[in-house]
């Protein structure tokens, strides 16, 4: 089955993220939208479990679940949403438009709970100044890592959403070398450290897991007065993030240092059906 082509598109640089709470209603005409054809490529669309179970029943991932809190020394809030969706486009114009026109497909009953409009910074840099996604997976190990590869489910992929706000004068007062310790890289070029010179909590080291690879598609966000990251990822399975989110927390020794710079404020778990499952519902 086909994934959908939003999650591996990069010829955009302005994104809209969209979180709703809808428990049931007529998806027709908003897979309608995201599935037309001259757009496939800048929308997505992806939802909860309990929607997912409604919609897609025994095409759900087994391993979908809603998110659950993490804690640890630091921690991670659980604000789960029914439905997801990411416009990309070449102008803040185009962005707008098209987030009117699949809000208006959308069923009376949608509570839109967030918001965020993302850019590209510079050279793909997160608003610290540091590259973002630098160790993503490229051509066949990002399918592999991204989409779920058999069962009815074949050609989706779990996605984990977050914002997180940035404490940017915090870390901007630090020396060059001090920030790159809490990353784990060089900031202009973005190498990461060798095994022996990386700190056990920077932000490489807790998340750099065996088996854990996702494909991350990321993007800062804001304005003068709020501003971070929204972070989203893809992964074939939901426990590869719950590892990563484990081991950032301290569950299980140092925390992530990053978190002493950024505060997580929303994190759901959605699951984004292939193309073949959304032309199901658009046809139903």
């Amino acid at each position: 089955m086909g994934h959908q082509k939003a999650i591996f598109n990069t010829d955009y640089v302005h994104y809209k993220y969209l979180e709703y709470s809808v428990y049931e209603g007529d998806f027709k005409d908003v897979c309608q939208d995201i599935l037309s054809v001259h757009e496939t490529s800048n929308a997505l669309i992806a939802f909860g479990k309990t929607l997912s179970q409604k919609l897609f029943s025994e095409s759900t991932p087994d391993d979908l679940k809603d998110f659950e809190e993490i804690t640890g020394d630091k921690y991670f809030p659980q604000t789960q949403r029914d439905v997801f969706i990411w416009i990309h486009g070449k102008t803040i114009g185009d962005v707008f438009d098209r987030a009117r026109s699949i809000d208006n497909a959308l069923p009376k009953n949608a509570s839109l709970k967030l918001e965020k409009d993302g850019f590209v910074y510079h050279d793909s840099r997160d608003l610290t100044g540091f590259v973002d996604g630098s160790a993503n997976p490229q051509g066949e190990k990002a399918l592999d890592a991204a989409l779920i590869p058999s069962g009815p489910a074949k050609g989706g992929s779990i996605l984990l959403t977050q914002q997180w706000n940035h404490k940017l004068d915090m870390f901007a007062v630090m020396p060059t070398t001090e920030q790159e310790k809490v990353i784990g890289r060089t900031k202009p070029d973005s190498i990461e450290f060798t095994d022996e010179n990386m700190p056990e909590n920077s932000h490489v080291a807790k998340t750099d897991i065996k088996g854990t690879k996702i494909y991350r598609r990321s993007t800062p966000f804001g304005n003068l007065q709020e501003h971070g990251l929204y972070f989203m990822a893809f992964s074939c399975e939901t426990e590869r993030f719950t590892k990563q989110l484990q081991s950032m927390a301290g569950s299980q020794g140092n925390y992530d240092r990053i978190m002493d710079f950024s505060t997580p404020v929303s994190s759901s778990y959605f699951f984004c059906p292939s193309e073949e499952l959304l032309k199901d519902i658009a046809q139903s």
